[in-house]
C-alpha cells in the first residue's frame, strides 16, 4: 500500500513532519472510510480520523510500530474511538431519558427547586474546569463561533471543538 520503511518510522519518532504527512496522505482515505462506514456521519468520521492522527503524532515517541503493523494500529484506533463515541452517545441518551422521566414526575415547586440545584451544580462544574476549557465553554455559551475562539485563544479549531 505504501513504501513506509523502518527508517521512516524512526524519523517519525524523532518528529519528522514529512514522514507524518506521508502517513497522513497514505492512510486518511482508508481511515475515513472505516469511520464513516460505522458512523454514517461525515463530520464525526472526520473528527475521529483527525483525533487518531493527533494521537499518532502526540504518542509517536512511545509507539513501537513496524511498517507492517501501522495500518492495523491506525484501524484499531479508529475502531476504539468509534466504540467510545457510541458509548458516550448511549450514556448521554440514557441520562436524557432519565431526566425527562424525572421531570415528568415532579410538581412545579419541586421542578423549580430542582432547576436551581441543577443550575448550581452546572455552575460549580464550570468553575472546576481548567482555565482554557472554561473560557472556551463560556465563549461557546455566548454563541462565539469556534473559529473566532480558536483565533482569540491561539488554539487549533479542532482543540476548541473537542
Amino acid at each position: 500500500m505504501n513504501n513506509l520503511t523502518e527508517l521512516k518510522l524512526r524519523a517519525l519518532k524523532k518528529g519528522d513532519g514529512k514522514v507524518f504527512k506521508e502517513i497522513f496522505n497514505t492512510y486518511w482515505d482508508r481511515l475515513f472510510a472505516a469511520a464513516y462506514h460505522r458512523l454514517q456521519d461525515d463530520q464525526q468520521a472526520q473528527d475521529i480520523v483527525q483525533e487518531v492522527f493527533v494521537q499518532l503524532w502526540d504518542r509517536r515517541e512511545q509507539l513501537n510500530l513496524e511498517p507492517e503493523t501501522l495500518s492495523f494500529y491506525l484501524l484499531r484506533s479508529i475502531r476504539n474511538r468509534v466504540i467510545n463515541y457510541y458509548y458516550r452517545e448511549k450514556v448521554r441518551e440514557d441520562l436524557l431519558l432519565a431526566s425527562l422521566e424525572y421531570f415528568d414526575n415532579v410538581n412545579d415547586n419541586e421542578h423549580e427547586e430542582l432547576l436551581l440545584e441543577m443550575e448550581k451544580f452546572v455552575n460549580d462544574q464550570i468553575e472546576e474546569l481548567p482555565l482554557t476549557m472554561k473560557t472556551i465553554y463560556l465563549m461557546r455559551e455566548k454563541q462565539f463561533p469556534i473559529k473566532d475562539i480558536a483565533i482569540q485563544l491561539n488554539l487549533a479549531e479542532q482543540t476548541v471543538k473537542n
